[in-house]
C-alpha cells in the first residue's frame, strides 16, 4: 500500500504511516528548572504492532535530540534484532525515521527504546513552561 506524503499540495501531510501501529507507551520523563536553564530528558519504550512488511519506523518528534546509539529494536520476546542501519530527520513534517536492512513483518510484535533530550519551550506546543499572574498581578513561574 501506497500512502501519500502529501494530502495536497496546499497541506502538509503529517500523518505516521499506517504501516506500524503504536500499542503501548512506557515514559519515563526528567524535568530540570534552574535559574537559567529549562530542559527535560527521558526514554520511551513503545510496543508497536507491524501491520504491513516495512523497512522503516517512523515516530513523531519537535525540537528534541534522540540519542542515536540508544536507540534499539527487539522481538516481541526482548531479543535484540539488529535490523538499525540509519536514521533520518523529516523537520517539516516532524519526522524521526528509524531506517531498517531488514524489514518487520506483518503480524508481528516489536519493542522500540528511545532516550530523547529538548527544551522547556515558552511558545505553548508540546511540552512547555509559562508563569501567569496571580489575584494580587504578581507574575509566577
Amino acid at each position: 500500500m501506497v500512502s501519500p506524503l502529501y494530502a495536497s499540495t496546499d497541506h502538509l501531510y503529517v500523518r505516521l504511516p499506517t504501516s506500524i501501529v503504536p500499542n503501548h507507551y512506557d515514559v519515563q520523563l526528567h524535568t530540570y528548572i534552574g535559574p537559567k536553564d529549562f530542559y527535560f530528558d527521558g526514554n520511551v519504550t513503545i510496543l508497536i504492532e507491524c501491520k504491513e512488511d516495512t523497512d522503516n519506523i517512523t515516530v513523531h518528534i519537535n525540537d528534541m535530540t534522540i540519542y542515536n546509539e540508544s536507540v534499539v529494536l527487539l522481538d516481541d520476546r526482548e531479543k535484540h534484532l539488529s535490523y538499525i542501519s540509519n536514521f533520518s530527520h523529516e523537520t517539516k513534517r516532524q519526522f524521526f525515521i528509524i531506517h531498517l536492512n531488514t524489514n518487520l513483518k506483518r503480524g508481528k510484535n516489536y519493542i522500540l527504546k528511545i532516550k530523547f533530550k529538548g527544551n522547556l519551550n515558552d511558545d505553548l506546543s508540546g511540552f512547555y513552561r509559562s508563569s501567569y499572574k496571580d489575584s494580587a498581578g504578581n507574575k509566577r513561574d
